[in-house]
């Protein structure tokens, strides 16, 4: 579902953010 890719891609954005704070 929509909602459900939408929150995938907002789980990706934290782990990115998390990433580049290493």
């Amino acid at each position: 579902s929509l909602q459900e890719s939408t929150r995938f891609s907002q789980l990706v954005e934290e782990l990115l953010k998390i990433i580049c704070a290493f």
